[in-house]
């Protein structure tokens, strides 16, 4: 019986005999001493990063009937992280999220500065709705496929004759590495126009509160590299910064975009043009 995280796949042939495409699957029974060939579209880029395929017997799955898949944008390679390792987020065991704080934050104001050093407040967002994320530039597993949510997001919402205003926004946790030149490069490889945001540790820990996010910096290694561990999810916020939807690490593009549409008739809405103007960086 094999399973299959994250994505579905289309069966082609079994034991050699060519299959009509009837459905999308992602369990499948295996023939006695048989094979199956399958294809598996690895486009979605919120499939970016680890998961697993496995036995859906729980005995033989207990028993080490279990592989990883990693998945990759194979034009922005990740860089090596253990010896002999081609590309990949950083081992697990570094970089488990954390649970939201509260998952039911109301969000609301708050006040931090952009990657060029200038105020940035809730007020900002008032003309439009945003998805806000919390993470580090230095993050290689849950960011990068926040970033590709977004992407994918964008990609969907461009396709609309009159898509509503959003922007794309990512508060960092770690201050102290976080700022300046570094927030806006990170900014500037974004795959969409991306409002990256910091200030100091107490107002990180009190906007954070406000969205019920969590984060918890590691200790550090021998070369003083750390990682943070850190909630994942990304919200979709309106004015007065209040959250009206949070959606989990790895939500579906079309459920974000479906939401962003769904709540626009609420907030006023601003020349589309404007949205491809920011000056933060990612793609125009």
């Amino acid at each position: 019986m094999f399973h299959i995280h994250q994505l579905d796949f289309q069966i082609l042939k079994i034991n050699g005999v060519p299959q009509p495409f009837n459905m999308h699957n992602d369990t499948f029974s295996m023939p006695v001493r048989g094979e199956v060939e399958i294809m598996i579209p690895f486009t979605r880029p919120c499939v970016v990063g680890d998961f697993v395929f496995h036995c859906h017997i729980l005995c033989h799955e207990d028993g080490g009937m279990m592989q990883k898949i990693r998945v990759y944008d194979p034009s922005k390679p990740m860089p090596p992280v253990r010896p002999g390792d081609g590309y990949g987020p950083e081992p697990e065991d570094a970089h488990l999220p954390l649970k939201a704080a509260d998952a039911n934050a109301v969000g609301g104001p708050f006040e931090l500065r952009d990657a060029q050093g200038a105020e940035f407040t809730d007020d900002q967002l008032s003309d439009g709705l945003a998805l806000l994320c919390f993470g580090y530039t230095e993050c290689t597993g849950a960011c990068p496929r926040n970033m590709a949510t977004y992407a994918g997001v964008a990609d969907i919402l461009k396709t609309e004759a009159n898509p509503p205003e959003l922007r794309y926004v990512f508060v960092s946790v770690d201050p102290s590495r976080d700022e300046g030149a570094k927030l806006k490069d990170y900014a500037s490889k974004a795959p969409v126009p991306l409002i990256a945001l910091t200030g100091d540790p107490e107002t990180i820990v009190r906007t954070s509160r406000t969205f019920g996010a969590a984060y918890e910096p590691q200790p550090k290694r021998a070369d003083g590299s750390y990682t943070v561990r850190h909630s994942t999810d990304t919200c979709l916020v309106g004015p007065g910064g209040r959250i009206f939807k949070r959606f989990e690490l790895g939500a579906d593009p079309k459920d974000i975009a479906a939401a962003v549409n769904e709540f626009a008739t609420r907030v006023p809405r601003k020349a589309v043009a404007n949205a491809s103007t920011s000056t933060e960086g990612g793609s125009k």
